[in-house]
């Protein structure tokens, strides 16, 4: 049998579970970028997130959810970004009205 020696390991483990933020540069007044609109994708998009685990971001269009790389036509539209982290936790910007114009430069 053993000595009856014992010991006691503590092991302080810092967790932050913080939501992410989501943010992106849209303005209310943005030109056409592509044939018929404005591409949202990730170089438009600059959520962040305390713990660096963002999972997923996806816009949303009037209402509906839009994958990066949609396209919000030609007009005025709501305009919002979600972005949710690997624990589930979920931030979507206020929905912004953006009105997409067509300009002489716009792709055809």
């Amino acid at each position: 049998m053993g000595s009856g020696n014992s010991a006691i390991l503590t092991v302080t483990v810092d967790v932050d579970e913080s939501p992410p933020e989501a943010d992106h540069d849209l303005g209310a007044d943005e030109d056409c970028d592509v044939p018929g609109g404005l591409e949202l994708d990730m170089s438009r998009a600059f959520s962040t997130d305390p713990d660096s685990d963002i999972d997923v971001e996806f816009w949303w269009v009037d209402d509906d959810p839009c994958n990066m790389g949609c396209v919000v036509p030609l007009g005025t539209h709501t305009v919002s970004l979600e972005a949710s982290d690997e624990r589930g936790a979920i931030d979507r910007t206020p929905d912004l009205d953006v009105t997409v114009n067509a300009t002489p430069s716009c792709p055809t």
